[in-house]
């Protein structure tokens, strides 16, 4: 039997695998902490005892014999060369970078790193993270030392005595050369770092013994693996080389799979390995999806009285032509295609005197109008989808009211896709090589062709405002950095 375990940043998740047959699942949340204003820390030793507790539990079940890590793609973690932790893990939504991050972006290094690494440069990236703690703690940095790693490291060192990670999620740090698959030799020189101090990057399928955790008492291998947003779309290979993916949950992206690298000449796009050697991984991160939905639902300005269904439901009913007021849903800042993560909230039109229910129609068509800002980004400089439907992953495509509504102000067929955890599906993939058949809706969604021109003009007014404040937000940073 085998396991694949998730470590994403809201869940820890553990499939254990049969015959191409997810048999069972054990979940653990995964708690975040903010110990001051725009810190996101999660616990590494408390994440360990969970993954070892879900070891614990399906091991009494099962007789595993293998473990593949997935893991979230950007996390950040300082210890001592033995390993007891300085710095806990910064995930990708800590901001305590963000404003060098941006600044970085307009700096001589930055689009030489980006075709180096493919990673755009933002307070997500550990080596955006790696660059504010040396500028922040100088002694500490330079320490010989000092161990840097993310949070799939940690674990596996802990639980096989071994400090490495695998290829796909060094592509995904900001720090790995993606022609050399070594760690980049301009970054380490930039923050005074050596090979020593940073995991040794291997395949993502070398096998590595467990060391003795529990009772069980037959040899155990973990495979370091790949990084979550990687095997979901390796999950669904067949589709989404042909076509893009939209995953849609607490945050987003859209990505789709490559045999080759593709490189933005604007550094705003991703370009990650899912394993070794291909496929790449092409796309962008969005920061406010069902955050949004969440955080809307729990405001009274907004929502008074209703379930999520019926928020839901009002904000994609049929009311046409759309209310003129237009919402900037920037309450995380935004990754792609901006890659700014001083963006902020911005209402425009009446907005004092909106009904609530014009201000719900307003917040969702602002989610989807960012969607829609990188789709277009996505098909000006690679994909041709070639009259395909855009796929769509996550639950709120369960409503066909949704479904049509979001075509309509995408002005894009989409198509839903079930399959259970797109991640842990696509680990045991990438483990065995064996296929897991797909769950397709029959049905697409087309665009109400009577109301796509209206969506459109709003969303030109939604592009020109978000450009707008994107590009004052880095001219006063990039001001206020010469003028140190």
């Amino acid at each position: 039997m085998l396991a694949v375990i998730d470590i994403g940043t809201s869940h820890l998740k553990l499939a254990v695998f049969h015959e191409c047959h997810c048999v069972d699942t054990i979940e653990r949340k995964n708690v975040t902490y903010q110990p001051n204003p725009g810190s996101q820390e999660q616990n590494p030793v408390q994440i360990l005892a969970d993954v070892k507790g879900m070891f614990y539990e399906a091991n009494k079940k099962w007789s595993i014999t293998k473990i593949l890590f997935s893991s979230q793609m950007h996390s950040f973690i300082l210890t001592t060369a033995t390993g007891e932790v300085i710095q806990p893990s910064l995930i990708w939504s800590d901001q305590r970078a963000s404003k060098l991050g941006v600044q970085f972006q307009q700096s001589a290094l930055a689009d030489k790193i980006y075709h180096q690494t493919g990673t755009p440069i933002h307070a997500m990236s550990p080596f955006i993270k790696a660059y504010y703690y040396k500028q922040k703690e100088p002694k500490q940095f330079g320490n010989p030392n000092l161990r840097m790693m993310g949070i799939k490291t940690y674990l596996i060192w802990q639980l096989t005595g071994e400090f490495v990670i695998d290829i796909p999620t060094a592509s995904t740090s900001g720090m790995m050369n993606l022609q050399t698959k070594n760690w980049d030799k301009t970054i380490l020189s930039l923050l005074g770092m050596t090979p020593n101090q940073l995991p040794k990057i291997v395949s993502s399928l070398m096998p590595l013994q467990m060391v003795e955790i529990g009772s069980h008492n037959r040899q155990v291998l973990i495979y370091p693996g790949s990084t979550d947003g990687a095997l979901a779309n390796y999950a669904y290979e067949a589709l989404t080389t042909k076509q893009l993916l939209l995953s849609f949950g607490t945050s987003g992206a859209i990505r789709y799979l490559s045999e080759k690298p593709h490189l933005s000449s604007a550094n705003d796009l991703f370009c990650y390995l899912v394993a070794d050697n291909d496929p790449y991984l092409i796309g962008g991160a969005l920061n406010n999806m069902g955050n949004i939905l969440a955080n809307t639902y729990q405001n009274p300005d907004v929502n008074q009285t209703m379930s999520f269904e019926d928020m839901l439901s009002v904000m994609v009913a049929s009311n046409f032509p759309p209310n003129h007021f237009i919402y900037l849903p920037y309450q995380y800042g935004e990754r792609a295609p901006f890659w700014n993560s001083e963006l902020t909230v911005q209402c425009i039109g009446n907005w004092h005197n909106a009904s609530s229910h014009d201000k719900l129609q307003a917040i969702f068509a602002g989610i989807f109008y960012q969607v829609r800002l990188l789709l277009d980004k996505i098909h000006e400089q690679f994909f041709h989808n070639g009259g395909r439907p855009l796929l769509v992953n996550g639950k709120i495509f369960q409503h066909p009211t949704v479904c049509q509504k979001v075509a309509t102000i995408l002005n894009y067929p989409i198509q839903p896709l079930t399959m259970g955890d797109a991640s842990l599906i696509g680990g045991y993939r990438l483990l065995t090589h064996q296929e897991i058949p797909v769950s397709q809706a029959d049905r697409v969604f087309y665009p109400v062709k009577e109301q796509v021109d209206v969506y459109t003009q709003q969303y030109q007014q939604f592009k020109q405002n978000a450009y707008h404040q994107d590009r004052r937000v880095k001219d006063k940073l990039t001001m206020e950095s010469s003028d140190k």
